[in-house]
């Protein structure tokens, strides 16, 4: 399996498992989203998911080097985004529901494994535009080929 294939099957199960909770912005994956007015046909109209995947190393764990089990570090950020006037109480349920997706998760991807971290949060912020507030969550995964 490719590195980029464990990122988006990470991507997948998010999408997966996350369903109708509320809308996820996939624009880290070249895919428009109007953040402007609350979206229709979600469980929570007034908040989303920004979820995104940053490599932090990888390595060999065997030698020889061609035919060597390959390690794979990576934080998976899945930041909240609401509507400022929601309260608290729904940003902090996106944060329990992600930690019953991924945290101290096994994942097996074809012939790899992704072992998941604890989820963490952050203070939340209003945004630069003042028009939303912004949680930021993420997981450590390390991801074995």
């Amino acid at each position: 399996m490719s590195v980029s294939s464990i990122e988006n099957s990470m991507l997948s199960k998010l999408a997966t498992d996350w369903g109708n909770r509320a809308s996820i912005n996939w624009s880290n994956c070249n895919a428009p989203f109007d953040t402007s007015e609350p979206l229709t046909g979600y469980t929570y109209n007034k908040s989303y998911l920004v979820p995104s995947i940053q490599q932090l190393a990888g390595d060999y764990l065997e030698t020889p080097v061609a035919s060597s089990v390959r390690q794979f570090d990576y934080l998976f950020y899945l930041n909240v985004l609401a509507f400022p006037d929601i309260g608290i109480a729904e940003v902090q349920g996106h944060v329990e529901r992600l930690r019953e997706i991924f945290e101290l998760k096994t994942f097996i991807f074809g012939d790899s494994q992704c072992d998941c971290g604890l989820v963490q949060s952050r203070s939340g912020f209003t945004t630069d535009r003042g028009d939303l507030w912004e949680t930021p969550v993420f997981v450590s995964f390390t991801a074995i080929l």
